[in-house]
């Protein structure tokens, strides 16, 4: 008999309370309908994703949740009291339905660190919605039609623990909902401001934000950028400028950025000493530009930590040995795959074979002159018909080889202007020649009129 009831209870907690496995871990804790219990390293995953919710379920359980997952429902609405006593680090409600959310929504939420809202329907959002989230040091609003967005007033209000911010994609709308300057956010230390339409930023526009390791700005419009922007970030590791319309690499003053990206811009070149006040600078790159040309000075005093320049897929032709060579680096890689355009020289060949402190990796040439395809490996000497010699002096500094530039350019202007003054001569010569033979050729034809009529006179 008793084990007959025991049997009855066993069964009807097994329909009471779902058991779910997930990495060889058993969750036996109380859970709504639709969703799934997981233990995963000692920690309670609630995971309703993909139930065709409308609303928030009541959550009974006292446990310590590290994440409740809603992602990929039709929840429309967040209001007070849904979330009663609840013990949660993370709360993910990405790709809902949402429009809006009241105020003292999060007030009953304890210990949540991580709230993620991108991809809903928010077209506004206060900041005192987050009166009552101390501890939030993630928040993600990407992805969502905001008409109106006060991210100051935000960051004042979660001034003493955001400490990484996304905000992808929130000006499809507004395009003036990301202001010109920040004035807090001296807590972060990531933010993302991706495919938000950016075409300029003021040279200001973070100096708040002092403990900023990381900032990603992909996907905008940006045409120009301030070498001084980054200077007052001395926090500053990580720089994402990838798809953008930059056309060309600024001077950027940094002792702190560590990596730095510019893939798929419309760079063409490098300036003189592009990277010599980026002192820790480790990577750059440069990958998917118009890059044809690098100058001799380029590479000058770079970073002696910096190990990887990658410049695949540009438009190099010809590269000079002379302007890799200048880079002071102990361990330089050159990546330069996927340069369809990049013919076989003495400068490649020296490049490959001799050894250096750095190196150089392609995919294959262009060997004149029928232009066939040769791989790296295949390069002989005989493609060296002269040694190369560089002659070239790091340490002159910025301004003198600008100035040598500037006059180089001046001479250039002068021999332009001879030219042109010379060919001005040689028009009024010719002008001159043919009012000449202009005037000529009418007095012939009057002779030849007079004569005519002489003779029918005379006939």
């Amino acid at each position: 008999m008793w084990i007959s009831i025991l049997s009855v209870i066993v069964h009807n907690l097994f329909i009471i309370v779902p058991y779910v496995k997930s990495n060889d871990h058993w969750c036996n804790l109380p859970v709504p309908d639709s969703c799934r219990c997981r233990l995963r390293h000692h920690q309670y995953t609630l995971d309703c994703t993909n139930s065709n919710m409308t609303s928030i379920p009541t959550i009974t359980s006292s446990t310590t949740w590290y994440e409740i997952n809603f992602e990929n429902n039709k929840i429309n609405l967040l209001i007070k009291c849904q979330f009663i006593k609840l013990y949660v680090k993370r709360l993910n409600l990405k790709s809902n339905y949402l429009i809006r959310i009241q105020e003292s929504t999060f007030k009953d939420i304890i210990g949540l660190n991580d709230l993620i809202l991108s991809s809903n329907n928010l077209t506004k959002i206060q900041s005192e919605i987050f009166v009552h989230t101390p501890d939030l040091s993630t928040l993600d609003l990407s992805n969502n039609p905001f008409e109106y967005l006060d991210i100051d007033s935000l960051l004042e209000q979660l001034k003493s623990s955001l400490e990484i911010l996304y905000l992808r994609n929130i000006s499809s709308i507004n395009k003036s909902i990301i202001s010109n300057k920040f004035i807090y956010g001296s807590n972060l230390k990531y933010l993302d401001l991706s495919f938000n339409d950016l075409k300029s930023l003021n040279i200001d526009m973070f100096n708040s934000m002092i403990n900023l390791e990381t900032l990603i700005l992909n996907e905008n419009k940006l045409k120009d950028l301030n070498g001084l922007i980054f200077q007052k970030l001395t926090n500053l590791i990580n720089v994402k400028l990838d798809h953008n319309e930059l056309i060309e690499l600024p001077i950027i003053q940094s002792n702190s950025i560590k990596i730095l990206s510019l893939e798929e811009n419309l760079i063409q070149s490098l300036t003189l000493f592009a990277l010599v006040n980026m002192t820790n600078l480790t990577s750059l790159d440069l990958d998917k530009n118009q890059l044809s040309t690098i100058y001799t000075h380029t590479f000058c005093n770079t970073s002696l930590k910096l190990d990887l320049i990658s410049m695949d897929s540009n438009q190099f032709q010809t590269l000079s040995y002379c302007s890799l060579n200048m880079t002071t680096s102990e361990n330089l890689l050159y990546s330069l795959r996927k340069n369809e355009r990049l013919i076989c020289s003495c400068d490649l060949y020296k490049a490959y074979r001799q050894p250096k402190h750095w190196t150089i990796d392609f995919d294959d040439c262009l060997l004149p002159p029928l232009m066939n395809k040769i791989q790296l490996e295949n390069l002989s000497n005989s493609i060296c018909q002269n040694n190369i010699t560089c002659e070239i002096d790091c340490m002159k500094t910025h301004t003198q080889i600008l100035d040598e530039l500037k006059q180089l350019e001046e001479e250039e202007k002068k021999r332009r202007l001879v030219n042109k003054q010379h060919g001005q001569r040689l028009n009024n010569i010719n002008m001159a020649n043919i009012m000449f033979n202009s005037k000529l050729f009418s007095f012939y034809l009057i002779i030849i009129i007079i004569r005519s009529i002489k003779l029918n006179l005379f006939v």
